[in-house]
């Protein structure tokens, strides 16, 4: 901790190198680098830096750097849980964390009490051209249905490759989950239901998209088809059903490119901020029966919208528009083992 009544002094050259390397190996744990030491020891000689600051600006750094690490950290964490980490605060593996004890949620994972949580209550967007998202989704084959103990999930493989794009920056799908009723609303209304398409960067920070679901009896939509596919697939317990199954994640989307942007969290802990959320306008249209069961199988999943604070919420699109193709143009083999009368798929 540094004592900010520390005494305030302009050393000298030789003085400022000694210290600049001290408070890097104190503060960083190791030894400048050549152009910061350069940079501070210039400050200093020219009395614009007092040691206090220096050393301040060091560790304003490094606690930066270690955010970044957790976040990361955080990604990884979230995505081998199955979208539900409990990773980060000591104790917290104790902790339980369920849609009955948000409140306590903070207590255990401080980022959940943070300024910029998600889900949100979304209302007054701000139009903005440059909000454009765009998405490489198609048909993949899924080898389970994943009952993680709080939603419904299957893990997208990474062939083919499938991305979301924003501002020049790639992130791969990485899983597909459901929460009922949504998390998100819209004007202070939930949704039936709300599908979350994951996807995470090389360096692990996170995009979301965002489908709210509405129940409409007799759907004949390609949400219904893969949202009932799942549902009938999911096992009663936590746990996967290893099953070979053609998914295309384009079909829980709607028609309608129009979307709402704004920066949150994840939804569950540990709550990890900086997620890029984007949620789409227009609702998808799945059976009431498949509600039910979700509900049946996991309760209410949904955290409680959180407050928005200063963020700005911008309405944009997808560039190009999604292209809802059917999963019957593609071509798929499948083969019955006679040893183990496993159903095995190729896609092609």
């Amino acid at each position: 901790m540094i004592n900010r009544e520390e005494k305030r002094r302009e050393p000298g050259a030789s003085t400022a190198a000694r210290t600049v390397d001290s408070a890097y190996r104190q503060i960083l744990g190791r030894p400048t680098d050549a152009a910061g030491a350069a940079h501070y020891i210039a400050e200093l000689t020219a009395g614009r830096l007092s040691e206090w600051t220096m050393r301040q600006d060091l560790a304003d750094s490094a606690e930066a750097r270690a955010r970044e690490t957790r976040r990361v950290a955080d990604s990884a964490a979230y995505l081998a849980s199955g979208g539900v980490s409990t990773r980060g605060v000591e104790g917290a593996e104790e902790f339980q964390w369920s849609y009955a004890n948000t409140a306590e949620w903070a207590s255990r994972f401080p980022d959940c009490d943070g300024k910029e949580q998600s889900p949100i209550e979304i209302y007054g967007a701000t139009a903005s051209p440059q909000v454009a998202l765009r998405l490489d989704h198609t048909a993949a084959l899924v080898t389970a249905v994943i009952n993680n103990g709080h939603a419904l999930q299957i893990n997208i493989p990474p062939v083919p490759p499938q991305f979301a794009e924003f501002n020049g920056k790639r992130y791969s799908l990485k899983q597909l989950h459901f929460h009922a009723p949504s998390e998100h609303t819209r004007h202070g209304v939930q949704a039936d239901a709300e599908a979350h398409l994951v996807h995470v960067a090389d360096d692990g920070s996170l995009l979301v998209v965002g489908v709210l679901l509405r129940a409409v009896p007799r759907s004949t939509s390609r949400a219904r088809a893969l949202a009932a596919l799942l549902v009938q697939n999911a096992p009663p317990a936590e746990g996967e059903n290893e099953i070979t199954l053609v998914v295309d994640p384009r079909d829980i989307l709607p028609v309608t490119p129009n979307l709402f942007h704004y920066t949150g969290s994840l939804t569950t802990p540990p709550c990890t901020e900086s997620v890029k959320w984007f949620v789409m306008e227009a609702m998808a249209e799945v059976d009431p029966a498949l509600i039910a069961n979700l509900i049946a199988l996991f309760g209410q999943t949904a955290r409680p919208t959180q407050a928005i604070g200063d963020r700005v919420i911008f309405y944009g699109s997808l560039t190009p528009p999604p292209q809802n193709k059917l999963s019957g143009s593609h071509t798929v083999e499948c083969i019955k083992s006679s040893s183990t009368f496993q159903v095995y798929c190729t896609l092609g």
